[in-house]
This record gives C-alpha cells, structure tokens and sequence, in this order.
C-alpha cells in the first residue's frame, strides 16, 4: 500500500510540474494556441488513466480477507456461480452445506460442469457426486496443503482463488490464467490428479 501510494503521488506531482512549468512559459494573460491545450489535456488523462491502472492492478491483486465464516461462504458462492466447469481442490467442502451455495453445486453437477479433488468422501460430497460430480480423492496418494477452486476451468478466461489461512483470517487471492505461475500450478495439479485417477481406474478395471 506504501509503494501505490507513493506512485499516486508521484503522479500527481507530476501533473503539478507540468502544468506549472507550462503557465511559468506561457502566463495565463497571454493567448494561447488552441494545440497547447490539447497537448496539456493528453497528458493529462494519460497520467489519470496510468494511475487508474495501478490503482486497479493493486486492488486486485492485493488478498481478499475473510473474518467470519459467512464472509468466506458468501464469496465461494458468489465465485462458483461463474459459469462453465469448475475444479474445486478442498479437504471436505465445508463451505459448501450453505443451501444457496449448495444448489450452485448441484447443478453444476447435474450439468457434469463440477470437479472436487478431495481428500476422502463424506455425505455432502458423495451427494454431489449422485448428481453427476467428478470425485477425485487425492488423500490416496498425497495430503498437500493447497486450496483453491478455478472456474470457467478448460477454457481461456478461466480464473483461479486461492485461500490460506493467517492468524485466524481467511486471505484470499485471485489470478487470471495467464497472468500468475500459480493459476498453471494450479491447473497442472488438477489435471495431473485426474490422469492418474484415470490410470487407476483403468488398472483396476483389469483386474480379476
């Protein structure tokens, strides 16, 4: 936040350089040619539209927090809402027995556009996954510490949060594909969990 603020005003004094040396050249009682303003105005919304920007980039990419449980449902409702696949990666989908949230899954799951990577079953995921969810158990093979769920999964604009917990607050950052290492990380880890599922079911399948 101290470096955003010290760009702003960076910004700012620089309008205020400009703009005065420019009056100090050409006083106010003189006439002006119409182009000089033109130009002053350019640069003008130039530097509004650059500081906009950063504003922009740092609330985005600065963590959502989360102090109560509400707080973080609300938005992993609102975040799988989006529509296309979803691949959620969580221990045991808690967040998920919020009704509202839970007819989100549901109907993804009907629409086979809902992924959970678990760590094992329980009721609310094997009920999901009656309605045409993928299951993936990842506890068969390794426990990590990650959390995080894509939407619009497969496809271009897909987006990725991830959440970790800090002194009792849920901290949440998002990335766009693209954009951050770890939205790949995060897709790679999904579809590596899927294709060795899918080799385990095959090796299974041919057993006696």
């Amino acid at each position: 936040m101290t470096v955003l603020i010290g760009s702003v005003l960076v910004q700012i004094s620089s309008i205020a350089s400009v703009f005065g040396l420019y009056f100090s050249i050409f006083p106010f009682s003189e006439m002006h040619p119409w182009w000089h303003f033109v130009g002053l105005a350019f640069y003008f919304f130039m530097v509004l539209w650059i500081t906009f920007s950063e504003v922009s980039n740092h609330l985005k990419e600065s963590p959502k927090t989360f102090k109560t449980e509400k707080k973080i449902n609300d938005y992993m409702k609102n975040w799988v809402s989006s529509g296309g696949r979803t691949a959620i990666f969580s221990r045991d989908m808690s967040w998920a027995h919020d009704p509202s949230t839970k007819q989100v899954l549901i109907k993804k799951s009907q629409n086979e556009e809902l992924i959970l990577c678990v760590e094992k079953d329980n009721d609310l995921i094997l009920e999901f996954k009656s309605y045409g969810a993928t299951v993936i158990h990842y506890g068969n093979y390794h426990v990590p510490r990650s959390r995080f769920t894509i939407v619009d999964y497969g496809k271009e604009g897909a987006r990725v949060a991830v959440g970790v917990g800090k002194g009792g607050v849920r901290l949440v950052r998002e990335y766009d594909n693209g954009t951050h290492p770890f939205f790949g990380v995060a897709e790679d880890l999904v579809k590596f969990i899927q294709s060795v599922e899918a080799k385990n079911e095959i090796d299974r399948s041919r057993l006696p």
